[in-house]
């Protein structure tokens, strides 16, 4: 009896610290934080609302494993709703941390990879009937828009969108639309306002490719893998997305 009891306690104790390293943060991660304070961010915690309290300073962003975790990409691991963030600001109210939570303990690179690549079988139709799908696309670079007529910030950055087309026409990329719009008020959008991407309008693509916030901006690489994600709507969405385009039209598996 006495060896069952010390037995039980033995595996209750393992348990305990397998449950402990699961949610425990990395030792370097740890001391990062130690001097700032945990704060409550108002309002969604994307990436343009931190933009604004920030006063445009970027913060370093970390899953609890330490992995650090690309500004650009942040958003996207939003959108995968496993991750909860978790804000660290200085003194004066600036984030200067965020720390992505999970529940679940594969939060390694490799993960994170296999999570963005995109299954060769979603396909899509756009407004005047061609088909497209990621196992066609393979091997172009593939821009992707998500966005909606009735969204202000939607519309405020197809200007930007209309500079980033135009200055890579010729080249192995293409650029679509996917609004959940109805073709027909699609249409009579684009009969007054010029943007000059392949459009779609489907309203299961959005959860396909973990999209919340509009607008969302998407890169693949040649390789069908998301390398650039990013929502909030910017004037200037050209000059972020243009040098990554670039980047991966020159290898076949940029980051």
């Amino acid at each position: 009896m006495k060896k069952i009891l010390k037995y039980s306690l033995f595996i209750s104790v393992l348990l305990f610290i397998s449950c402990m390293k699961k949610i425990d943060y990395d030792k370097s991660l740890k001391d990062k934080i130690s001097s700032l304070n945990k704060v409550v961010l108002d309002g969604a915690p994307n990436s343009a609302n931190i933009k604004k309290r920030n006063k445009d300073k970027q913060p370093d962003i970390y899953l609890y494993s330490g992995n650090k975790v690309p500004n650009n990409e942040y958003d996207f691991f939003l959108s995968l709703n496993k991750y909860t963030p978790i804000f660290y600001s200085n003194n004066e109210g600036i984030i200067e941390i965020i720390v992505l939570e999970s529940s679940d303990e594969k939060d390694t690179d490799e993960q994170i990879n296999l999570e963005r690549t995109l299954s060769p079988s979603v396909e899509f139709k756009d407004i005047e009937g061609n088909y497209y799908s990621i196992k066609d696309l393979k091997g172009k670079v593939v821009v992707l828009n998500f966005w909606f007529t009735g969204c202000p910030p939607c519309r405020k950055e197809i200007p930007s969108l209309n500079k980033l087309k135009k200055k890579f026409i010729g080249k192995n990329v293409v650029f679509f639309s996917i609004t959940d719009d109805s073709i027909g008020k699609l249409k009579d959008f684009l009969d007054s306002s010029l943007f000059n991407f392949i459009h779609i309008s489907d309203r299961t693509l959005a959860e396909k490719f973990s999209v919340v916030y509009f607008p969302t901006n998407i890169i693949i690489n040649k390789s069908s893998k998301i390398i650039f994600y990013e929502s909030g709507g910017r004037k200037d969405i050209d000059l972020i997305m243009s040098p990554i385009i670039e980047r991966c039209l020159d290898v076949d598996s940029c980051q």
